[in-house]
Formats: C-alpha cells, structure tokens, sequence
C-alpha cells in the first residue's frame, strides 16, 4: 500500500514538473518571439505605407460594395416606376381607341345635341 502511494506521489511529482516545463517552454516561446522579423518595430515602420494601401482598398471596397446594393436597389424603384407607367399608358391608350372609335364619336355627338 505504501508502495502504491508512493507510485501516485512521484506521478503527482512528475506531473508537476512537466507542468513546470511547458510553463519554461511556453515563456521560452514567447521571448522567441522578439527575434521574429515581422514583429520588431524596424520592419513594422518600414511597412507603414503597405498598410495604408491595404486600409484604403479595404475602404474602397466597402464603398464599392455599398454603392453598389445602392443601384441595385434604385434599379428595383426604377423598373416599378416603369411598369406602373407602361400600365398607365396601356390605360390611356385604351381608353383613347374607345373613344376615337366611330361608333363612340357618334354615340357623343349625339349625347351633345
């Protein structure tokens, strides 16, 4: 019994330390990271413009995409306009036949005198 108390102390232990390990290995990571060339301050200044360039397009891009949704929508209004027009011409183009027709003409020069 004292035997197996033991084996769970020292996996307890070993854990532990690899524990330890990792936390050494991850701190060990993170200073390694000041030898990476895209994250010193030298390399980020040199690439300034870059950077600019890329916010502009992306600006462009969001003005470009609402302005488009912007046409389509006006294209949308545009073409009920022109339906509800073509119905209102076909109306009065009807509306005209009828009452150019010779039998009407007749029917009101009657209804006059």
């Amino acid at each position: 019994m004292k035997e197996t108390t033991k084996d769970s102390e020292e996996k307890i232990n070993s854990s532990i330390e690899q524990k330890k390990q990792k936390g050494d290995n991850l701190s060990a990571k993170i200073k390694s990271l000041d030898n990476v060339p895209y994250l010193q301050q030298d390399w980020l200044i040199a690439n300034i413009p870059y950077f600019l360039f890329l916010v502009v397009i992306a600006i462009f891009y969001i003005w470009n995409s609402n302005n488009g949704v912007k046409m389509v929508k006006d294209l949308r209004d545009t073409e009920q306009e022109l339906i509800q027009s073509q119905y209102y011409y076909n109306a009065s183009k009807d509306t005209l036949t009828q009452r150019s027709r010779q039998s009407s003409v007749a029917d009101m020069v009657k209804e006059q005198n």
